[in-house]
């Protein structure tokens, strides 16, 4: 594999994902399972059901915070 086809390989897993079947079928099938849990009123302490929710094997998302400009100028000194 040359140097440009692995790039391109990579962009299409930035952009559609891994190419692992396994994990595929998994976000697949979470997505479902979101999506019957909300359509059917949600948890029953109230929210929304999250796809990550039901993917035992995926990364645990980071949740971002949001900063102000002098916050960001600050950190970056």
């Amino acid at each position: 594999m040359t140097y440009a086809e692995a790039l391109k390989w990579s962009e299409y897993m930035k952009k559609r994902g891994t190419l692992n079947l396994g994990m595929r079928l998994e976000s697949g099938l979470a997505h479902l399972q979101a999506m019957v849990i909300n359509r059917t009123g949600g948890y029953k302490g109230g929210g929304a059901a999250n796809p990550r929710d039901f993917m035992p094997h995926a990364d645990k998302q980071v949740e971002q915070t949001a900063m102000t400009l002098a916050q960001a100028m600050e950190l970056f000194k």
